[in-house]
């Protein structure tokens, strides 16, 4: 791709590829490069940076963080995770626990392990209600992550054994009965949302550590059928 445009060019050629394609950065094949800034770092500067509730030290962490290499994406390691939007935010907060922003559109299923004394992930949804998003969780103490989740896959585990530790249910049948529920509600979703989402939806799939480990780009409903987690 050809990046040899007028200074005004650009900004009309990014909006194309987003909508068009889902891509949101130029990259140089030849120089295995990035030409130009992804917008994560753009968006934490905009929407946490300039909050003046937070502290001079808080700032200066959050202005770092948004002035981080375009390369941030997939943590630099394209080869064991991917991000097709080249968007995923999957924050791993000082206590050990995830905070993930999901995206409009996207709707997330998270196999992870989970702790007693709190969820182990907490999930931020986009503040318009116009296009849909929703997220999921599976693991131990299921039953507290999905209660806290406003926006709740329809099917993702809890009650019962969901309710502590689940371990000794791996591979068993409960533990498949809910990783096939998380999974069906979520390509349920994905079939249903498609006439509110012009540009298709996203299934993502986030494994052990904050791992985005699959996603898949929707644009019919066959392809919501491709999506899978944790050997469903």
């Amino acid at each position: 791709m050809q990046a040899n445009f007028k200074v005004i060019l650009p900004l009309l050629v990014t909006i194309f590829i987003a909508t068009e394609t889902q891509a949101m950065r130029w990259y140089s094949a030849n120089t295995g490069r990035w030409l130009s800034r992804g917008p994560l770092g753009d968006a934490v500067f905009l929407t946490q940076v300039l909050q003046n509730s937070r502290t001079a030290d808080e700032r200066k962490d959050l202005r770092l963080e948004a002035l981080a290499p375009a390369y941030v994406m997939v943590k630099n390691d394209p080869l064991s995770l991917v991000d097709y939007l080249g968007l995923a935010v999957v924050t791993k907060n000082s206590d050990g626990t995830f905070t993930v922003k999901v995206q409009t559109c996207e709707f997330v299923c998270v196999v992870d392990h989970g702790f007693a004394s709190k969820n182990s992930y907490t999930f931020v949804f986009p503040s318009s209600s116009k296009h849909p998003s929703a997220a999921g969780f599976a693991g131990c103490y299921a039953t507290d992550v999905n209660h806290a989740i406003s926006k709740l896959i329809p099917g993702a585990p809890s009650g019962g054994e969901w309710d502590g530790t689940i371990s000794p249910y791996y591979d068993g049948p409960t533990w498949n009965a809910g990783i096939k529920a998380l999974r069906d509600g979520a390509v349920g979703l994905a079939k249903s949302s498609l006439s509110s989402c012009p540009c298709g939806v996203t299934l993502t799939f986030i494994g052990a550590g904050g791992q985005i480990l699959t996603q898949v780009q929707v644009k019919t409903a066959s392809d919501a059928d491709k999506f899978h987690i944790a050997g469903d």
